[in-house]
């Protein structure tokens, strides 16, 4: 049972949705565990390295120097498919909050999901894993690799509990996204947008600093189904924008997507994180264009929220929590 929840204390797509759908040429890249692959709620939303896919397993197809990258890469483990270890729902459950396929009778919506009854394609989801069990890559190198390779968002649920700011690697690779996700070699612009937005959970320790604090990330708070900050988010004067990440100890939590072809509840900035993903894909596909910028999306998302204020005396939550429809 929901205790305290508020109507209306949610992001806002269902009337988003009226307006738009999703689009297939925005291209959401997920650092995480690795995605579900053959999800039903998910297959017909992944990203495709056409060359890989129709090439030969084993060989470098497209002459990259990443074997098998068919919907991402697994730099967890340094090869191309990705894989599900122990307790491996985390990637998986993100994804399916920021694209599952809508409108198909089965399973969750995502926010950027499309409309298969209607056949709007939603936005696309590359697996970028980097952690696998005890295994982790390089985050850094994910995402510069994601922006060489048509991504254009940059969904990050993870970060450094022990730090309280931003790392210099991970600071550089978001200068590199930020500035080369969605044109050429030349600048020109390729993608449905001209550069690309970082997002980053803010984190669950439940305190006042956050390495996801570097002013080009689009940091994320988590709250609740009644405006009110989460009880484990990270909070503080560099957040950006909330989104309804659940919280437990008031029975609520975010249903999505999990490996076997499941579905399951979780909670956490990891939860809220996509949420804004989601809505940065479906604004994108409302918008997105020539001459759209990553730099105009984000002043679009962060410029019409809901003032949550009020219900959180005392907490930074950013600049209010995150409204599709506006």
């Amino acid at each position: 049972t929901l205790t305290g929840a508020i109507a209306g204390a949610d992001v806002g797509v269902k009337d988003a949705w009226k307006l738009t759908a999703g689009d297939s040429r925005v291209v959401v890249a997920i650092f995480d565990q690795g995605i579900a692959i053959s999800h039903p709620d998910l297959k017909d939303a992944l990203w495709c390295n056409d060359a890989e896919i129709n090439g030969t397993d084993g060989k470098d197809d497209d002459g990259n120097g990443y074997v098998d990258d068919k919907y991402g890469y697994n730099f967890a483990e340094d090869k191309g498919k990705p894989s599900y270890g122990y307790n491996a729902d985390h990637g998986t459950h993100v994804a399916g909050t920021v694209a599952a396929v809508n409108n198909n009778s089965i399973g969750v919506c995502g926010v950027a999901g499309g409309d298969l009854k209607k056949k709007i394609p939603g936005a696309k989801l590359m697996s970028c894993q980097i952690f696998e069990g005890k295994k982790s890559g390089s985050g850094a190198e994910a995402i510069k690799w994601s922006a060489d390779h048509g991504a254009v968002i940059s969904q990050n649920s993870w970060g450094y509990p022990t730090l309280t700011s931003t790392p210099e690697s991970v600071k550089s690779a978001v200068d590199y996204f930020e500035k080369y996700a969605g044109v050429d070699e030349n600048g020109k612009q390729t993608g449905p947008m001209k550069g690309g937005l970082v997002i980053f959970a803010a984190g669950n320790e439940g305190k006042n600093t956050s390495s996801s604090d570097y002013e080009k990330i689009l940091s994320v708070t988590s709250v609740g189904a009644d405006y009110k900050r989460a009880y484990y988010t990270c909070y503080g004067a560099w957040a950006d924008v909330a989104a309804t990440g659940g919280d437990a100890k008031k029975g609520n939590q975010v249903v999505s997507t999990i490996p076997g072809n499941k579905y399951g509840k979780m909670q956490g900035t990891s939860m809220a994180c996509p949420h804004v993903s989601g809505l940065a894909a479906l604004a994108l596909a409302k918008f997105g264009g020539d001459g759209y910028t990553s730099s105009a999306l984000r002043k679009q998302i962060e410029d019409n929220t809901t003032d949550i204020a009020s219900f959180n005396t005392g907490y930074e939550l950013g600049k209010g929590l995150i409204n599709a429809y506006k």
